[in-house]
């Protein structure tokens, strides 16, 4: 990913109680909100909604739990951004902002999903700008269809920044069938994307509302 060197180091624990599954991870990378990373799927090109659908790159302390076809994760992470490639998170920032994705797996290849989360000062690195509230939702399929490895993935988020002064929205769509040495793949997107530096209308508003911000 073109905003740091270290994309993802976690370290993870698996343990079970009862009829239950835990799980405890940490270090630098995805926190628990949206859908999958896009380096990770079958895609060509990264997708325009990278930051609406995932939060990435953040030093971050995760808890999961598995019950049933039920899972319910937790995450506590830093804010901040990365403003350069090697910079590391801003730790003393750790634990403003959160974030929480509820799972129903309802059949083998099928997956639901709901998150949601609060993002502090995501634009500023010292936390001088505003928060971020998120929602996503999405579903994923990935099973045998028609002689093949099917896949296919839905997804709808929606960000407000400013206490909802900017809101941002995406609807994300992607399938693939996999057989043999061929794979048809098709992904449609729709992302509002913030121009900040973009001089289309003299009377809209700067976003961020900062002079020293990530641009």
């Amino acid at each position: 990913h073109p905003h740091t060197v270290l994309h993802e180091l976690m370290v993870s624990g698996v343990g079970h109680l009862g009829g239950a599954t835990f799980s405890a991870s940490g270090g630098k990378g995805f926190a628990a909100f949206g859908s999958d990373d896009p380096a990770n799927r079958l895609t060509l090109r990264y997708p325009v909604n990278h930051h609406w659908s995932q939060i990435l790159e953040r030093a971050v302390l995760t808890g999961g739990v598995l019950a049933g076809p039920v899972m319910a994760e937790f995450s506590l992470f830093n804010g901040d951004e990365p403003e350069y490639p090697r910079q590391a998170p801003n730790f003393s920032r750790f634990g403003d902002s959160w974030s929480a994705r509820l799972t129903l797996l309802p059949v083998a290849g099928l997956e639901l999903s709901a998150s949601r989360a609060k993002v502090g000062s995501p634009e500023h690195r010292p936390g001088a700008g505003t928060d971020a509230w998120k929602w996503h939702v999405g579903a994923r399929m990935s099973r045998d269809l028609a002689g093949g490895d099917g896949y296919a993935l839905l997804e709808w988020a929606r960000t407000e920044e400013a206490d909802g002064f900017f809101v941002f929205k995406s609807l994300l769509a992607e399938a693939a069938w996999s057989r043999g040495g061929h794979r048809p793949y098709y992904r449609f997107e729709q992302t509002d994307r913030p121009e900040d530096l973009r001089e289309v209308d003299p009377f809209r508003s700067v976003r961020p509302h900062l002079e020293n911000s990530i641009l």
